[in-house]
């Protein structure tokens, strides 16, 4: 095991003596791991340097490779912590619009969205779905079949602990706030309401808000803002103060009728580089009317799909 550059001699010897066995060999802490490998071992921080943790020894711990590699920026207690989407989801009241068509096809790809979320992260994950689909609930299923894909492959691959969605104006904002409030539990897909919550104003984006699973916001607070350098007259684009932090609270944000914002989005799974970005619409073409850049599609629910399986559409005639 080498000494990383970015820690000091005196911390280096004080991280021997407090990992080091009798043998004098340091083992990976991850969990059901305890790998002695020497020549994979790396120092992580317990409490990641983006949710404020200290580069101090007593914030050090040993982990091999893929454990460090697994667990991402994420803290030791949440690995070991149940989250409200770790829960059951009674998959059999859903409509087939959300249960074969979101739900049951992120399963389908259970490995891959398994792995750590920064592995996986650089594109959009499109649903595209016909107007009275059921989007809302559909959304709300993606979280917990991630966590499931998660469980079904390896104890220590990532999980979603809460979920952003934004919308694209503030009477969407409410309307999804209050479904998701409502519609989980009187269709009897869970037994607790999910702790929702509307984020209406800049200052929420910095964490001061209530607990919750699940918040819902406008994307104006989002977008970096336009700026130019006076001298060379170069456009510059500035992210909002604290962004980083939002994005790292977030594993996987959700975009409603992610088209009227492409090009937002797109920079923002740049800068999302341990969420999973997901989108969802009915249009996925842009101005031109070409195709959507650098998306995934997922699935497509037309309008004989809302026709012949779910009545949720009348024939035109």
């Amino acid at each position: 095991m080498h000494k990383p550059k970015w820690m000091t001699s005196l911390q280096w010897v004080e991280f021997g003596k407090r990992w080091a066995d009798e043998s004098g060999r340091i083992h990976c802490v991850g969990l059901a791991c305890n790998s002695p490998d020497d020549r994979r071992m790396t120092v992580d921080h317990i409490q990641p340097r983006t949710a404020g943790g200290a580069d101090e020894v007593a914030n050090y711990q040993p982990l091999c490779d893929i454990c460090n590699s697994k667990k991402g920026n994420r803290a030791d207690w949440y690995w070991k912590e149940t989250f409200y989407f770790d829960k059951p989801l009674v998959t059999t009241k859903l409509r087939i619009s959300q249960h074969d068509f979101v739900y049951n096809r992120v399963l389908e790809f259970g490995e891959f969205f398994a792995r750590p979320y920064s592995a996986v992260n650089s594109k959009l994950f499109c649903f595209l779905q016909a107007v009275a689909a059921g989007k809302a609930l559909g959304i709300f299923t993606l979280p917990f079949a991630l966590n499931r894909c998660s469980t079904a492959h390896w104890p220590a691959a990532p999980r979603v602990d809460r979920m952003l969605i934004v919308t694209k104006d503030q009477a969407l904002r409410s309307q999804f706030a209050h479904e998701l409030r409502e519609e989980p539990l009187r269709f009897g897909l869970v037994n607790e309401a999910p702790r929702v919550v509307e984020i209406t104003r800049g200052e929420m984006l910095a964490g001061d808000s209530p607990d919750y699973d699940i918040a819902v916001m406008c994307p104006n607070m989002l977008w970096p803002q336009a700026g130019s350098n006076y001298q060379t007259g170069e456009l510059l684009l500035a992210w909002a103060p604290g962004i980083e932090s939002v994005l790292h609270r977030h594993p996987l944000i959700v975009f409603d009728e992610m088209h009227y914002a492409h090009g937002g989005i797109r920079l923002l799974i740049g800068a999302a580089r341990h969420s999973l970005v997901f989108g969802f619409t009915a249009s996925p073409i842009d101005a031109y009317g070409e195709l959507l850049a650098d998306m995934v599609k997922m699935s497509v629910y037309g309008y004989h799909d809302a026709v012949r399986n779910d009545g949720s559409m009348k024939y035109i005639r």
